[in-house]
């Protein structure tokens, strides 16, 4: 017997924060700890123009500006960057960032990361997304919006009351996949059995049995008729051989799958290497039902369902009733002028690309400001979480009439539309010790929660940015989104979700002086430090800020280009989400906690995520 279908601990539950289902946020009203700054029209090019263009960031250049820029920052609610140390503790690494080399930090590279992505969305640059080719699942047997009608037209036969899927063995041959199709008795090949038959007792995943076959006829279920081949005879003394199959506990299923074994007549069918792809692409799969992994311990091969077009497989699963790919990728709802790769766009020309331009840019680390003691909360298990994924594409994907938009006039991942945009997280003070406290309170050691250390609100990191060759334009930009509105604040860490992350950056700035008598240029140290012949230029900060606010608003809209760039509609999205001062609003961490599916599924009606001005 295959152990294949175990509990793999993965994170599939719901969210337990904020269980009334008669709350502020369950209302049914959509709601979510995260939401979106939309797509831009049109790619603002960098002022370089082309690739070539571009100053290079190891040799002098008088007509650009070198320097650092030194970063104050302030954590407002706990932090958690997790330690990269392979084995510690009992192989839980709790410790945060540096600890396990003697003193935590905040790595460079998680704020490079927070300041290219926001440079992106204020430069209104390009769409900068890896997974373009990566095609979405799902499974919508009872949905009642167009994706469900879609989704049974697929997958069911004869006016909707007999699975289309094949059943058949999944195997392995090399490094190539093929599924051996199940042969069949009078034109049957997939029965059903009452899930509460002995057969079932301890078992897990599928066992290879005897049955008695039986014809197919009709079956009335409350309101609805199927067809289907009902076994009761399973044991030692069956006339046929097969797999019995058990799948996942489905509300109110009654009845798991038998299936022959492989017809020893029937040439294997090849599964495409894309198809192979796609499935394990597939993040939001149960484990437990990853038909791949259970390859591994059974290569003799797994019972499956296949649908096939021209003897290639197109999709399979583990029941007749699988999640199966949208018909298109991601890509294909980013508009292509956000796609293009010919001129570079100014995030682009500050932080380079692997094909045409190095970084001229270079963050360093944030060490802990001295002085500071106890800087750690005690060692806990923060909350489970259970977000939404993509495939919730009525909050991931725009919407005709926005938040007003019919269940039935919604635009799934196999119609025509676009992304709604940068994906953001609120700010949720969630210290209190309520139903939306981010820690369980204490350690959990199961293989859901995790163990974790966080920096306690109110500690100071100190580190730099280092810069060479930027335009007063790209300085600009770099400063735009550093030096953010009073009371809004950058996100950053694990768990932010949850309300972790939340930091104050403050900024200073020190031109290198490359020309002058006491320049850059003129020695090698001063006292035991490198000489970098830095002046203050906290001076010109407005200057280089409004430069670049000028440059994108004469792009994007000409008549405004001496306006500010946070006064345009899409960038105060982006101010309602960096905005600190929400944590203090009525009822705020309910309305910006995960919907539920139990104990009432909040995600039923499909309602459509505002915009963060309607939150």
């Amino acid at each position: 017997m295959s152990n294949y279908y175990h509990n793999s601990g993965n994170n599939k539950g719901t969210n337990n924060l904020g269980n009334s289902s008669n709350s502020a946020a369950g209302n049914g009203k959509a709601h979510a700890p995260y939401n979106f700054v939309p797509l831009n029209e049109k790619v603002v090019r960098s002022e370089w123009e082309t690739w070539k263009g571009l100053p290079p960031f190891d040799r002098y250049n008088k007509d650009t500006l070198s320097g650092t820029i030194q970063i104050s920052l302030t954590t407002k609610t706990p932090l958690y960057i997790r330690d990269m140390k392979p084995k510690m503790e009992d192989d839980n690494p709790v410790t945060f960032f540096g600890k396990s080399i003697g003193e935590a930090r905040i790595p460079g590279s998680s704020i490079r990361g927070m300041i290219r992505n926001l440079v992106e969305i204020a430069s209104y640059g390009k769409f900068h997304f890896t997974d373009r080719d990566r095609r979405l699942y799902y499974r919508a047997v009872a949905d009642t919006s167009s994706l469900g009608q879609s989704y049974r037209s697929d997958m069911l036969d004869m006016n909707g009351i007999k699975p289309k899927a094949n059943p058949g063995v999944l195997i392995k041959e090399g490094e190539e996949y093929y599924i051996k199709p199940s042969k069949k008795v009078d034109g049957v090949s997939i029965f059903r059995i009452d899930k509460s038959h002995p057969v079932f007792a301890g078992m897990k995943g599928f066992k290879r049995i005897k049955f008695i076959p039986v014809r197919e006829k009709e079956h009335q279920e409350e309101k609805r008729i199927f067809r289907y081949a009902e076994v009761s005879t399973v044991g030692t003394t069956g006339t046929d051989e097969g797999y019995v199959i058990k799948t996942g506990n489905m509300f109110k299923k009654k009845r798991e799958w038998i299936i022959f074994l492989s017809d020893q007549n029937r040439t294997p069918i090849p599964v495409p290497k894309k198809v192979i792809e796609d499935y394990k692409n597939d993040i939001t799969r149960n484990e437990q039902f990853d038909l791949l992994n259970a390859l591994k311990n059974n290569p003799n091969g797994v019972p499956c369902f296949y649908l096939a077009n021209q003897e290639k497989v197109t999709v399979f699963g583990h029941n007749p009733f699988f999640r199966k790919p949208y018909g298109k990728s991601i890509g294909d709802f980013i508009p292509k002028a956000l796609n293009e790769s010919e001129t570079p766009d100014i995030s682009e020309a500050i932080f380079g690309n692997e094909l045409h331009a190095a970084s001229r840019v270079f963050f360093e680390d944030l060490f802990l400001n001295p002085g500071q003691k106890d800087i750690f909360l005690e060692k806990t298990s923060p909350k489970i979480l259970a977000s939404p994924k993509p495939t919730t594409f009525q909050h991931y994907l725009e919407q005709p009439f926005g938040k007003r938009t019919l269940k039935e006039q919604l635009v799934s991942w196999k119609d025509k539309g676009r992304i709604r945009g940068h994906k953001l997280y609120w700010h949720r003070d969630t210290q209190k010790t309520d139903a939306h406290c981010w820690s369980e309170g204490k350690i959990v050691n199961n293989t859901q929660h995790t163990i974790v250390t966080p920096v306690k609100p109110g500690i100071v990191f100190t580190g730099a940015i280092r810069f060479e060759n930027l335009s007063p334009i790209e300085l600009g930009a770099l400063l735009f989104v550093l030096k953010l509105p009073e009371n809004h604040y950058h996100k950053l860490g694990m768990g932010k979700p949850l309300g972790l992350g939340s930091v104050k950056i403050e900024t200073s700035v020190s031109l290198s002086d490359r020309n002058s008598e006491t320049g850059r240029y003129t020695k090698l140290f001063t006292e035991n430090t490198w000489h970098l012949g830095n002046n203050d230029a906290d001076d010109k900060i407005k200057g280089w800020i409004s430069e670049f606010e000028r440059f994108v608003l004469n792009a994007i809209e000409p008549s405004k280009g001496n306006g500010k760039l946070w006064d345009t509609e899409r960038m105060k999205k982006l101010k309602k989400m960096l905005d600190f001062g929400n944590t203090q609003k009525q009822n705020w961490n309910e309305k910006t906690r995960y919907m539920q599916i139990t104990p009432v599924n909040e995600f039923k009606d499909r309602k459509v995520l505002p915009e963060p001005e309607e939150v």
